[in-house]
């Protein structure tokens, strides 16, 4: 769920009665005899257990990186893909060169990164591109 729209599914979950437990992790799932299931959800900060009977089980894990166009294109960079977080952060230009042959840098944002979103990409993007 994203920053803008979690009200409106808390919303709907809230009056369909949906359980969420977004600070757990299945650690094991077994069938029962009447074809239910007991889950085993760990909970990520406590590490303690809960055992749980359900008749349907449905795990988000987010998206792989969309990242062929990156890999394709970063042995050709000037950079090769590596960037600098403290530049980053203080809005200085990047300035590692691993390619004195390339003409273009090359860097990862967003979902290329890892499971993320537009909201995740829009500061990466303006931290790089300011310090142009």
């Amino acid at each position: 769920m994203g920053g803008s729209n979690y009200p409106a599914y808390l919303k709907i979950f809230a009056e369909h009665a949906v359980r969420t437990t977004l600070s757990a992790r299945v650690a094991k799932v077994a069938r029962d005899a009447d074809r239910r299931l007991t889950v085993t959800l760990e909970n990520e900060y406590a590490h303690t257990t809960q055992a749980h009977t359900v008749d349907q089980l449905v795990v988000e894990h987010g998206t792989a990186p969309i990242d062929d166009v990156y890999f394709e294109l970063k042995d050709s960079s000037h950079n090769r893909g590596a960037s600098t977080r403290t530049r980053c952060r203080a809005y200085r230009p990047q300035t590692l060169v691993h390619n004195e042959d390339s003409i273009f840098q090359l860097f990862r944002v967003g979902d290329a990164v890892s499971s993320r979103n537009i909201h995740a990409a829009i500061p990466d993007s303006n931290r790089l591109c300011m310090a142009i």
